[in-house]
């Protein structure tokens, strides 16, 4: 049997069960070839346009004319930089205690910006115990539920036996279908919420879960408490706006003021009369949360149906692309 030489202490971290990986080296320290550039004095390509006339002049030129990116792609280059940031586990939170605020238009927005524009993968969990419909606006492909998958938690041992409980969308982004039985629904636990969290969380990077009206449910502290960033939907409607006021309220009588300092507000501005000034709610909500965003109202949104992101305005599109970043800049937290 082997014995350990005299005088050998273990490790802390071994002690620990842990690998502690060596220290980063300093790229001082690295000793480069004679011909190699060290990264900190390589030249920085310069950003080539794609769109526009700008993108028109390079491609005809033989891409021999740069004249740089417009003002909007340079903009747009910047979010998605920002979006694209790694991260190993994020987990967001749509809320507000009104029906009908677009909390999970909202859901759905990012995580099809997120789906689609980064590399790793982003799944929408429905928490809403009144019969929740994330799934149905990304398409629903079966009739699996999240009950279904806490029934089968011995299955799940690889992505793709997490993905037979997902619905899936264009832009790839998944859904777990709430129980559309009420009943069962209703009897969703906390401990039941954190064991799909701690499931999900080991096969997918950004977690998105939609919740329900009622922050009173049992199961809402189990979300604050695995929340990262807090999404408050919003809007122009006298009611929406009071109620997503309320909604940062109880999150924060509930001991999560730091999700409401670091909340970012969705305000979808709506046409017509009796609407509070967008000027007014954005510079209240600005005061409690880290960012608002505004949402142009747009009527293919309206009625809760099937999520088409090509079908949205490109004044919309770049407020959702807008409203993405701001959310990531949590990834860095």
């Amino acid at each position: 049997d082997y014995e350990d030489p005299a005088g050998y202490e273990e490790p802390e971290h071994a002690l620990n069960g842990l690998a502690e990986p060596p220290p980063p080296r300093n790229g001082e320290d690295f000793i480069y070839a004679p011909w190699e550039t060290p990264p900190g004095k390589r030249p920085v390509p310069a950003k080539v346009p794609k769109t526009g006339w700008r993108g028109a002049l390079y491609g005809l030129s033989g891409k021999t004319i740069n004249v740089g990116m417009s003002p909007a792609e340079y903009e747009l280059e910047q979010r998605l930089r920002v979006i694209r940031a790694p991260v190993s586990s994020h987990s967001i939170t749509t809320m507000n205690i009104k029906g009908g605020a677009g909390k999970t238009t909202t859901a759905m927005a990012l995580g099809t910006v997120l789906a689609t524009y980064r590399r790793d993968r982003c799944i929408g969990i429905d928490a809403n115990p009144d019969r929740g419909n994330l799934a149905q606006r990304v398409g629903q492909e079966h009739t699996y539920t999240i009950r279904d998958m806490l029934d089968n938690l011995h299955q799940i041992t690889g992505d793709n036996a997490l993905r037979r409980y997902t619905n899936q969308a264009p832009s790839r982004f998944e859904v777990i279908a709430a129980d559309r039985d009420p009943v069962k629904a209703r009897a969703f636990t906390p401990e039941e919420y954190r064991t799909v969290q701690q499931v999900v969380r080991a096969f997918r990077q950004v977690i998105i879960t939609d919740t329900g009206i009622d922050l009173t449910n049992p199961v809402v502290d189990a979300v604050l408490e695995l929340t990262d960033t807090l999404v408050v939907a919003a809007s122009t409607a006298q009611d929406v706006a009071g109620l997503a006021w309320e909604t940062l309220e109880t999150v924060e009588h509930r001991g999560y003021r730091r999700l409401v300092e670091n909340a970012v507000v969705a305000i979808v501005d709506e046409s017509g009369r009796d609407q509070v000034p967008i000027s007014a709610l954005t510079s209240a909500f600005q005061q409690r949360c880290a960012n608002v965003v505004v949402i142009p109202h747009e009527r293919s949104l309206v009625g809760g149906g099937w999520f088409d992101w090509d079908a949205l305005s490109g004044r919309t599109k770049r407020s959702y692309l807008e409203l993405t970043a701001k959310v990531a800049t949590g990834f860095r937290r």
